[in-house]
């Protein structure tokens, strides 16, 4: 697959990494705000990520288990974009 296309998708995953191997000193996490709603937590986040497409970024928010549980992994959703 990768081969297909003269390579495109193998270019592609090269040119991501370059892009964040470029970018990566300047992403940065802004203003963090989180709200208690009913029996769950709201969280949102500020991210400044310096040309990175934002629809092949994921961002997690990680919590360590409690009492031995197993950690919790949630992926963030989008909500906005800056103009």
């Amino acid at each position: 697959m990768r081969i297909a296309n003269k390579g495109a998708v193998g270019k592609q995953m090269v040119d991501w990494q370059h892009a964040v191997d470029r970018n990566w000193r300047s992403l940065r996490f802004a203003d963090v705000r989180v709200e208690t709603n009913a029996d769950h937590y709201v969280f949102e986040v500020e991210i400044f990520l310096n040309g990175l497409d934002r629809m092949r970024v994921r961002v997690e928010l990680y919590a360590d288990g409690i009492h031995g549980s197993d950690p919790l992994r949630q992926e963030m959703k989008v909500r906005g974009t800056a103009s």
